[in-house]
């Protein structure tokens, strides 16, 4: 089991649509959620769709 001085946080570039947010995380699949919680953040109105959305409509790319 990793110790928590041996997780790497790197940065993800995730994109939606037209809409793209940077996020932190160890790998795509927590970027992708703390993606969906900062879009919810950002547009509440459409916290259900964002919830809602399969995983394969999120792009992710580390960032830079």
């Amino acid at each position: 089991m990793k110790s928590i001085s041996d997780i790497q946080l790197h940065r993800y570039q995730v994109k939606v649509g037209h809409i793209e947010v940077v996020v932190s995380g160890t790998n795509d699949e927590e970027a992708i959620a703390n993606a969906r919680l900062q879009l919810a953040k950002d547009l509440p109105r459409f916290y259900d769709l964002i919830r809602a959305l399969d995983i394969s409509c999120f792009n992710v790319r580390r960032a830079a």
